[in-house]
């Protein structure tokens, strides 16, 4: 058994977070009967929990909560991950948006895209 700790283990965790989550969807038996909602901004997370859904018909929404430029990441290979994410947002054709402006951003892209507001409490 190898042990991966440190610096490197969280980013193997990162890395691998998706697969874990195709494991868990197995596990609880997650089928056409389901809706999931994936909430994440990056394709090492959604490229291989999205694909494990579309094979199996899965019916899959996105939460989209923003729309960065390349100029918000520090360094490219995190842009370049966000930017892929997003190319799943696209395709799987269906996204919640918290917003009318991310909202018209999916339906240029052909999607639907009701919004979903963010709520507050107040107290």
């Amino acid at each position: 058994m190898i042990l991966i700790c440190g610096k490197i283990g969280r980013f193997n965790s990162f890395l691998n977070s998706g697969k874990n989550t195709v494991k868990i969807l197995k596990a609880i038996n997650v089928n056409k009967d389901d809706v999931v909602i994936i909430y994440s901004s990056f394709s090492t997370y959604v490229a291989p929990v999205w694909k494990y859904l579309k094979k199996n018909n899965i019916p899959t929404f996105f939460d989209v909560v923003e729309r960065q430029q390349e100029f918000q990441f520090d360094a490219k290979i995190l842009w370049y991950m966000y930017k892929r994410a997003f190319s799943y947002y696209e395709k799987s054709g269906k996204v919640i948006a918290i917003s009318k402006n991310i909202k018209e951003y999916f339906e240029t892209k052909g999607c639907i895209a009701p919004i979903l507001p963010v709520f507050t409490d107040k107290e």
